[in-house]
């Protein structure tokens, strides 16, 4: 199972993170710090995830198809919660788009993820693969994005 993001976390939130509702944004360092604090967080869940699904092994049954798909959509929820949590942070005024662009992503990866725990449901080889290889392009696109900014963990594999 190759679901990445901005991060990972555990069942919920690990440490919840305070945003910040005042007239001041966050400087781009503090936003940074704020944002790696939730991909964190939410990156031991996907780990955690990841090898649940490796203790499957090798797909042999229907059954075990159907185990990786309820594993992948757990995984869409932790990016859909990370996302919303990472709109809610208040970004640097000149780095608004930024935010937006993170978090989109993010959706757009557990969008994905959905598609494919679905084509796992129906053994569907061929659009499994076809959602993995679009995963990987999504989140190359995110890595990229997150280290140009400056980002120490969320867009990291």
């Amino acid at each position: 199972m190759v679901a990445a993001g901005c991060g990972g976390g555990s069942t919920e939130t690990a440490t919840k993170v305070e945003t910040r509702h005042t007239e001041q944004p966050l400087s781009k360092a503090g936003y940074i710090a704020l944002a790696d604090t939730i991909c964190r967080n939410h990156q031991s869940r996907r780990e955690d995830l990841e090898s649940q699904a490796n203790d499957l092994g090798r797909l042999n049954s229907e059954r075990e198809a159907h185990q990786v798909a309820d594993l992948l959509r757990q995984q869409s929820e932790n990016l859909m919660a990370e996302a919303q949590e990472l709109q809610a942070l208040q970004a640097p005024s000149a780095d608004i788009r930024t935010r937006g662009s993170m978090s989109s992503f993010v959706r757009t990866q557990a969008s994905v993820i959905d598609n494919w725990a679905k084509a796992y449901d129906d053994l569907d080889a061929g659009e499994i693969r076809r959602l993995q290889i679009r995963l990987g392009v999504t989140i190359s696109k995110s890595e990229k994005r997150a280290q140009a900014y400056g980002f120490k963990v969320c867009g990291q594999e």
